[in-house]
């Protein structure tokens, strides 16, 4: 699955510390594995999801982007 990262999000993943970028990866990882993970939005933001996880300095992130659906391969992570 190929995993398209908008500008500023990649910007601020390259600035962050080490532990937090593993725990990213960890998470796209998790979601590739099953597309369906995390909280699906309604309204007008319907077809974006959300996934919420900790990271080694106990703060909580949340995860924002369009999942893959059943017949696409590609992923598209915006923001935190």
């Amino acid at each position: 699955m190929r995993v398209n990262y908008k500008r500023p999000f990649s910007q601020f993943v390259k600035k962050a510390h080490k532990p937090l970028q593993l725990a990213i990866e960890d998470v796209v990882e998790v979601i590739c594995e099953d597309p369906h993970i995390g909280e699906a939005k309604v309204g007008d933001l319907a077809g974006i999801r959300s996934i919420n996880f900790d990271s080694t300095d106990n703060n909580i992130w949340s995860l924002i982007g369009r999942w893959p659906r059943r017949n696409t391969s590609t992923m598209t992570v915006w923001s935190f």
